[in-house]
């Protein structure tokens, strides 16, 4: 398989789209490729927030709560 470097170029990997709920009133949206990394962030400077809805190419793939969270990457 003989790949240029043009197409190396504009790869870019795939992004979930995640709704959080932050509060009682409010969500935010976040583009997620490291939920590890989320998790940690959400932890830290959102330290109310409850739950997560994971989407990817307009389909509902998962969800999350603070208290359970999932034990592997969602996959596509």
């Amino acid at each position: 398989m003989n790949h240029s470097s043009k197409n190396r170029s504009t790869y870019k990997p795939k992004l979930f789209i995640v709704y959080i709920k932050k509060n009682s009133t409010d969500f935010m949206k976040l583009h997620v490729k490291n939920f590890k990394k989320l998790y940690i962030w959400l932890d830290k400077n959102e330290p109310n927030w409850r739950f997560g809805n994971v989407w990817f190419d307009r389909r509902q793939v998962g969800n999350f709560t603070k208290n359970n969270r999932p034990d592997r990457p969602y996959t596509i």
